[in-house]
C-alpha cells in the first residue's frame, strides 16, 4: 500500500469487522488489506491511545 487514500480508511471499518466476523477465508484480499490497514504505525498509536 503506497498511498493511502480517505477512501481506504472508510474501507477499513467494514473490513475489519467482516474479518472479526471470521470471513477472512471467504476475503483473502480484503484479510489482507485489514492486515496491511493494521501494520501501519499510525494504526497502532491510535490503538494504543484508545486502549482498543
Amino acid at each position: 500500500m503506497d498511498q493511502l487514500s480517505a477512501a481506504d480508511i472508510m474501507l477499513s471499518f467494514p473490513a475489519e469487522i467482516a474479518i472479526r466476523m471470521g470471513r477472512a477465508d471467504d476475503f483473502a484480499a480484503l484479510a489482507s488489506f485489514v492486515k496491511e490497514m493494521q501494520a501501519r504505525p499510525a494504526y497502532q498509536r491510535a490503538v494504543e491511545q484508545g486502549n482498543c
